[in-house]
């Protein structure tokens, strides 16, 4: 039943992504998260052919390796959505006064 909704999911993303790509907002991120979906599906899948002993352990592997795969794209995928709102340059201290502040969880009498 799992490996049902994680296909029908993939569907579901993969569908507005190939009939009105122009309207998605964050293409590419949708997009990685849809290939990582479909992994994530594709071992699963392989993963309930080697349960009910269809083929052998190398299916089994193959199954983790689509796992492995699935987790790096999501990664990728998290990567495409947030990049904007990372900044690894420039002067990103800040300095806060601690001076001004009264008040919090201590004892004021």
């Amino acid at each position: 039943m799992a490996v049902v909704a994680l296909v029908a999911l993939c569907v579901a993303f993969a569908y507005p992504l190939l009939t009105y790509s122009h309207n998605v907002l964050y293409r590419e991120g949708v997009l990685l998260f849809t290939v990582a979906l479909a992994c994530l599906s594709a071992g699963a899948l392989l993963e309930l052919l080697v349960d009910v002993r269809v083929f052998d352990v190398t299916l089994r592997v193959l199954a983790y390796v689509f796992y492995a795969a699935s987790g790096a794209v999501s990664v990728a995928a998290t990567w495409r959505f947030a990049r904007e709102f990372i900044d690894f340059g420039g002067d990103a201290h800040v300095d806060v006064e601690s001076d001004e502040y009264v008040g919090g969880f201590e004892n004021e009498r």
